[in-house]
């Protein structure tokens, strides 16, 4: 059964969009791995990094806080992060700078199309890219909820999954916390044969963050706050459907927190 409640938000019904421009998606989250090999080239110090601090998972007390010395590196998570896990603990600031990397490196080698550059995906893109090729459905698969098992990492029922999530989806998923990108193959991926794109972590947007809803073009007006989609390992049902919007500030780093690229037309700042 799909869950009853919207936020206000989201707007009051789906908003008709026409993209100018083609674009691709990354068929999975940046893994840890894939942050290396920028942060190796080009010497990056993440912004929990430089803090010295960010939001994660408190083992003593079972509870989340603002806890010092946690950043991708130093995740706090209670097994060994492997290279094919989703970064995480990278802010909208961060994931901005991979992509300028990215951008650049493949444009030095000749490999990008004219016009085209790697950036976040808009929102709008996203939740289009997210639903796989539906419409007006709460998650990318369908309306029920009981359709998710097996197809995403989210608050489950897990026998070691006991540190303050609630209302959790009525089965076990096999994590507590991140999960390595792809990790339910093909009945994890959507109708586009993209992964994770609902649970495992939050993903940044370009946009930011507008509280009459979303907009049909990347959104680029001053705002404090950047667009983050698609809900994480520790969130409940409702925070995991295709249009649910969450906007913290760019430069907030947090465990559930990561990205993926799109290539998409160039946008000016």
């Amino acid at each position: 059964m799909a869950p009853r409640n919207w936020f206000v938000d989201e707007g009051l019904q789906p908003r008709p969009v026409v993209f100018k421009r083609g674009f691709w998606m990354g068929r999975t989250e940046v893994t840890r791995g894939q942050w290396r090999q920028f942060v190796e080239a080009t010497g990056y110090v993440s912004e929990a990094e430089r803090k010295g601090e960010a939001w994660g998972y408190d083992a003593a007390s079972g509870r989340m806080a603002n806890l010092p010395g946690l950043n991708w590196r130093e995740t706090g998570f209670p097994f060994p992060v492997r290279d094919d896990h989703p970064v995480s603990f990278v802010t909208w600031n961060d994931a901005a700078a991979f992509c300028r990397w990215l951008t650049e490196r493949e444009a030095a080698a000749g490999r990008l199309p004219s016009g085209y550059a790697y950036r976040l995906p808009g929102e709008a893109e996203w939740e289009y890219a997210c639903r796989g090729g539906r419409t007006r459905t709460a998650f990318w698969w369908g309306d029920s909820l009981q359709d998710g098992h097996g197809r995403m990492n989210a608050a489950s029922q897990d026998a070691d999954e006991k540190g303050g999530w609630d209302m959790a989806c009525p089965w076990p998923d096999g994590f507590k916390f991140i999960a390595p990108v792809d990790t339910y193959g093909e009945r994890g991926r959507n109708g586009f044969g993209l992964a994770d794109m609902l649970g495992n972590v939050w993903e940044w947007c370009a946009d930011g963050y507008d509280p009459d809803g979303a907009h049909a073009m990347i959104w680029t007006n001053r705002t404090p706050r950047r667009i983050l989609k698609g809900g994480a390992f520790d969130d409940r049902p409702g925070y995991l459907r295709c249009a649910v919007r969450s906007a913290p500030k760019p430069d907030d780093a947090n465990l559930a927190r990561g990205f993926r690229v799109c290539l998409g037309g160039k946008v000016e700042p």
